[in-house]
């Protein structure tokens, strides 16, 4: 019934303990699973939250890192290589109160999500004083705007608006906290339905590509090796000399950030230029590159035949300016602008159409 409820990696090598618990191989069972599951959560609550804390203010703040554009997301990756060692030193000590494998599984999916969840939240935040920020401006949002927003909706006292601009606030006052509670509680409820909505597709889809396509989620392989009973990882030669190579490039670089006097190893995104090429083979110059290691360590982690899809239609969506360019004469633009050939939005009409082919395959599942 677990493997049926895609819980199969959870409980592998464990035992049924009186309650309904799960042991890991070599285990005794433990007394009181209800005070223990609620540590577990307490814990989980709590890494979330330091998590949440940490990515806000390197995302939003130094402007850097984003770890929750990855799927991977290093912070949590991170922080299990700290709990492992921490917990095998209190298996050593206090076998009883050790995290099991499923629960420091538990504990790396609620900062994961958790963490994704929090800096969502980020663009809604700016947005709740913006248009009181800016309503004195030539746009006359004070007559226009205004007006026709809920107050519970957004942050428009003047304090807390020229404080969230102003920056240096202090937040351990009632005033400064009183204005942001109302739209928090509000904005908070849609929020929790928009992640509960991703947790239910997730729920209705997982039967389909874990048993019927059998797709094999290599990303997970990462968190299981980490926290297996015998883990080799951390004794392979080679995954060292992977390590030490990804992190010293972060390292000089960051030391560079710090002292421009240090060189600055060139893993960033570049452009190679292709000079001299005639029309309409013009519309290839320039190609973007980049020989970051963190990346193509996480490649490794991909699909072939997704990485294989990544590489054919971005060179597709390159022909398509090569195409544009014969057709209707020279066309230049930027990646990040609404013009032809249009791929951020064919990328997303795409998208639309392999969910709507998804679900329409696994439509038989839900009878």
């Amino acid at each position: 019934m677990a493997e049926r409820a895609g819980l199969g990696w959870a409980v592998t090598g464990s035992s049924a303990a009186p309650g309904g618990a799960r042991l890991e191989a070599g285990e005794a069972p433990a007394a009181g699973t209800r005070p223990r599951r609620v540590a577990v959560l307490a814990v989980g609550i709590a890494l979330t939250a330091l998590n949440a804390a940490w990515m806000t203010y390197t995302e939003i703040a130094w402007n850097r890192g984003f770890a929750t554009t990855l799927s991977l997301q290093y912070n949590m990756v991170f922080t299990l290589a700290l709990l492992i060692p921490a917990n095998a030193l209190l298996r050593r000590r206090r076998p009883a109160l050790a995290l099991r494998r499923s629960e420091l599984l538990l504990l790396f999916l609620m900062g994961t999500v958790g963490t994704g969840t929090a800096i969502m939240a980020e663009y809604l935040v700016a947005l709740l004083p913006y248009p009181y920020r800016f309503a004195e401006t030539d746009l006359r949002w004070a007559e226009s705007l205004l007006p026709h927003l809920p107050k519970l909706l957004t942050v428009s006292d003047p304090d807390a608006v020229r404080a969230f601009y102003a920056g240096n606030a202090d937040l351990w006052r009632w005033a400064a906290v009183r204005p942001w509670i109302p739209p928090f509680l509000i904005w908070g409820v849609l929020v929790a339905g928009v992640v509960c909505v991703a947790i239910s597709l997730s729920a209705l889809v997982y039967g389909q590509v874990r048993y019927q396509e059998r797709l094999p989620f290599p990303l997970i392989q990462l968190p299981l090796t980490m926290t297996g009973e015998r883990v080799s990882l951390y004794r392979s030669s080679l995954f060292w000399v992977g390590f030490a190579l990804a992190a010293g490039v972060v390292v000089v670089n960051q030391l560079h950030m710090i002292n421009p006097t240090i060189p600055e190893l060139g893993v960033k995104f570049r452009f190679a230029r292709l000079p001299g090429l005639p029309r309409p083979w013009a519309a290839l110059d320039p190609v973007p590159y980049s020989l970051n290691p963190c990346l193509i360590g996480l490649q490794f982690s991909m699909p072939l035949d997704l990485l294989w899809s990544v590489f054919f239609f971005y060179w597709v969506g390159r022909l398509e300016s090569v195409v544009l360019e014969l057709v209707m004469g020279e066309q230049r633009y930027s990646a990040g602008e609404m013009v032809a050939p249009f791929m951020r939005e064919q990328a997303v009409g795409a998208l639309l159409a392999l969910l709507f082919f998804s679900f329409w395959t696994m439509r038989g599942r839900w009878r």
